[in-house]
């Protein structure tokens, strides 16, 4: 009988299998710079730090926007079966640790989707629950033994994320407003304006400490805090008086003052004035209402 030896091909991917610490570390470079592209793009500083090994139980450390991000990265092959992943319950001890499940595609070696495992921005994960993982390697004996600061996660835990702007939804929150944004940058510190009480956390960006019973008759000093003027030419909406006139033919037939925070802001700098070099000087009881319901909606779109 001839016995002919069978050329055995190699799997196509035994050749990745060997470099998977390399192709975790190549995702894993992919991903977080991909991440820190976004916050550029938002207008977010950030910091970035790695783990030299994940013996608490997270790979890298991303500070933004005031979250803190201690992040677990596990890597799949797209389509791939597994189903389960281990987590260190260190992650679960930071103040916002989370899990990131990365696809990624053999054939680029570049990511091809995300899951995501963890809390709201500044929440802890959510409870690991009771079942303990075992070593994926025996011992001496044979036996695997049970890894008790780990736990088991399945897939289903895990949600699906539709793209990489909503994987940095999930991590840091939404995209901040390029309005309120505008705004922080714009507030000055004014001639004869304290920078104490509300008005100095204002000027600090914390924008909640305004008064939820502050009306027009104390809204001078915040209208202020802005040039109305500069605002208007950096952003193109326009003349100073036309767009109050504007503003306020608006509002009188809405009863509502149009726009969000930006132009809320600048109306009420227009308002204050208009009304210190008109005649006379202070608005009808009708008119005062209006301008009432202009620094409430101010405040509401602020803290929105």
């Amino acid at each position: 009988m001839n016995c002919l030896s069978k050329t055995i091909e190699p799997h196509p991917n035994a050749r990745l299998a060997m470099d998977s610490t390399l192709i975790e570390k190549a995702l894993e470079h992919q991903l977080t710079g991909a991440i820190m592209a976004r916050l550029l793009l938002r207008d977010q500083r950030y910091e970035l730090l790695y783990g030299v090994f994940d013996r608490d139980g997270y790979d890298v450390v991303i500070e933004a926007g005031g979250i803190m991000r201690h992040i677990q990265l596990k890597a799949v092959v797209a389509n791939g079966k597994r189903n389960r992943f281990s987590l260190s319950t260190r992650l679960g001890s930071k103040p916002s640790g989370c899990a990131i499940w990365i696809s990624w595609d053999p054939a680029t070696i570049g990511y091809t989707g995300f899951r995501f495992f963890g809390g709201r921005p500044g929440e802890p994960l959510p409870d690991l629950g009771d079942r303990i993982p075992r070593h994926s390697r025996a011992n001496s004996l044979g036996r695997k033994g049970q890894r008790l600061d780990h736990r088991e996660i399945p897939a289903s835990c895990f949600t699906r994320i539709a793209d990489l702007e909503t994987l940095v939804d999930h991590l840091f929150g939404p995209a901040p407003d390029p309005d309120l944004q505008l705004l922080r940058t714009a507030i000055i510190s004014a001639p004869g304006i304290s920078a104490e009480g509300w008005i100095g956390a204002v000027q600090e960006g914390s924008f909640d400490a305004i008064p939820t019973d502050l009306g027009w008759d104390g809204s001078a000093d915040l209208a202020h805090l802005i040039d109305g003027y500069a605002l208007l030419e950096q952003t193109g909406r326009g003349e100073g008086a036309a767009v109050a006139n504007q503003a306020r033919i608006n509002a009188e037939q809405t009863g509502r003052w149009a726009g969000g925070a930006l132009d809320l802001w600048i109306a009420l700098f227009l308002e204050h004035r208009h009304w210190r070099q008109s005649e006379p000087h202070e608005p009808d009881p009708q008119q005062r209402a209006l301008l009432d319901t202009l620094v409430h909606q101010l405040r509401e779109a602020l803290v929105a």
